[in-house]
């Protein structure tokens, strides 16, 4: 009778499988992907751990490159687009919330759009405090060719895989380093655990 539907929706038959994954699905999608609030404090967080860790004038520094605004103030494509290759030929980011998603099969077009506000603003909080970490003469090391390709220019200054290595730890001391598989499955068992209580 009842008692035999209840125990079974207890014991992991598929309905209590879809259940409890339409509601981690709902939960994600209210919780992260459609929080905008949480998205902006999460900017505001992640900056200001980063304007501590740079201090005002290499926090300053850092977006200036990455958005592209020269010594002038005037924007300066090729200086925009320099800090995008150098972040993209390094692949910087310390924790990458898309990954988390796709594990989890949250990889629709849906899904990419909805969490779209965490996973810039992870990107830009990561990648402005990477930037920021270089000095001047390894930034300047880098130009773009005629190809729109990064090029070092000066190797005694360009980054080493070890240097490389120390900044993305240095970003990771301060931003933090998202999830671990761990984590994530100590949480999930913790959830559906509550769920069940």
């Amino acid at each position: 009778g009842f008692n035999s539907i209840v125990f079974s929706f207890l014991t992991g038959f598929e309905a209590e499988r879809k259940i409890v994954e339409k509601l981690t699905r709902w939960t994600m999608m209210i919780g992260l992907g459609l929080n905008f609030t949480a998205a902006a404090f999460n900017i505001a967080i992640g900056k200001y751990n980063a304007w501590r860790s740079l201090g005002t004038a290499k926090f300053m520094k850092a977006h200036m490159r990455v958005f592209g605004i020269g010594q002038n103030g005037m924007w300066d494509y090729r200086m925009a687009k320099k800090a995008q290759l150098i972040l993209e030929e390094y692949g910087i980011l310390t924790y990458r919330p898309e990954d988390q998603l796709e594990d989890a099969s949250r990889d629709t077009l849906l899904d990419k759009f909805l969490f779209f506000p965490m996973t810039t603003a992870e990107k830009w909080i990561q990648r402005a405090q990477f930037v920021g970490e270089l000095t001047d003469e390894q930034w300047n090391a880098y130009e773009i060719n005629e190809h729109g390709k990064l090029e070092i220019v000066d190797s005694a200054n360009a980054l080493t895989p070890d240097q490389v290595g120390r900044k993305v730890r240095a970003v990771q001391n301060v931003q933090g380093r998202g999830y671990s598989e761990l984590d994530q499955r100590l949480i999930q068992v913790y959830a559906v655990g509550s769920m069940v209580m």
